[in-house]
C-alpha cells in the first residue's frame, strides 16, 4: 500500500510538471477540450457502476444472506490461495498492467467477447461411464 501511495503522489507530481513542458495552453482546442469531457464522464460513470455494484453485494446480505457468504468466502478464499501460490511482485506487475490496458480492452470489446466465449462454451453436466 505504501508504494502504491508512493507511486500516485509521484504521479501526481510530475504529471503537471511534464505535461506543461510538453504542450503548451496554445495546443489545447475545442476538440480536445470535448475528449477530456468525455474521458472524465466515462471515468465517472465507471465509478458509479462500481458503487452500485458494491451497494448489490452488500444488498445480498439482507435480502440473501447464504449467496452473499458464499460469494464472499469463496472469494476470500481464491484471493488467498493466488497470494500463497504467487510471487507478490508478479501480481502487483499482472494488476496494473490490466489496470493501464483496462480502456483499451473495453474499447475493442476483448472483455466481452471472452465472456460470450466462456457462455457458448459446452457444459459437461453428466460423466460418461463405460
Amino acid at each position: 500500500m505504501a508504494i502504491i501511495g508512493l507511486f500516485i503522489n509521484s504521479v501526481d507530481f510530475l504529471v503537471p510538471i511534464i505535461c506543461n513542458s510538453i504542450y503548451t495552453p496554445s495546443y489545447w482546442d475545442g476538440q480536445k477540450e470535448k475528449m477530456f469531457e468525455d474521458i472524465c464522464r466515462s471515468l465517472v460513470n465507471y465509478y458509479n457502476k462500481m458503487l452500485q455494484n458494491v451497494y448489490t453485494f452488500y444488498s445480498l446480505r439482507e435480502t440473501s444472506p447464504c449467496v452473499y457468504y458464499i460469494i464472499s468466502i469463496s472469494t476470500s478464499l481464491t484471493l488467498a490461495w493466488i497470494a500463497s501460490s504467487i510471487n507478490n511482485i508478479f501480481l502487483i506487475y499482472i494488476f496494473s498492467t490490466v489496470m493501464l490496458l483496462w480502456p483499451g480492452i473495453q474499447h475493442r470489446g476483448i472483455f466481452n467477447t471472452m465472456l460470450s466465449m466462456l457462455h457458448l462454451a459446452p457444459k459437461n453436466s453428466t460423466l460418461k461411464t463405460d
